[in-house]
């Protein structure tokens, strides 16, 4: 047996996809739901992730903006991504259904009864 040591970036990146391709088939073999059903159970399971509650511990979610979004959104009269890391990660499947978007909130009302 090896020595135990971190994790390297390849390996994460390793885990997180494969985990990524477990909940994909997870959904895809359930037959308890429809296709939307699946669909947002993925999205709501890689959120879970994300933020720290599956198998994998929490991560960094951050937009990274190109060095050159700022002055052309300013230009523009836009608002732009911050420059320094904000991270948006951790309780973003908790606030997932807080979000549904117009087009889709009746379908969801409708699946929660």
């Amino acid at each position: 047996m090896t020595e135990p040591r971190e994790w390297t970036q390849e390996e994460i990146r390793e885990q997180f996809i494969k985990y990524v391709w477990s909940v994909i088939e997870q959904w895809h073999n359930s037959t308890r739901v429809d296709d939307f059903g699946k669909l947002t159970g993925v999205a709501f399971s890689i959120l879970t992730a994300i933020d720290g509650g599956a198998e994998l511990p929490s991560f960094v979610l951050a937009p990274r903006p190109h060095e050159t979004d700022k002055q052309f959104h300013i230009d523009e009269g836009e608002n732009w991504y911050p420059e320094d890391w904000v991270d948006i990660g951790g309780g973003l499947h908790e606030i997932f259904h807080d979000h549904v978007p117009d087009s889709l909130k009746e379908a969801v009302a409708n699946r929660r009864g």
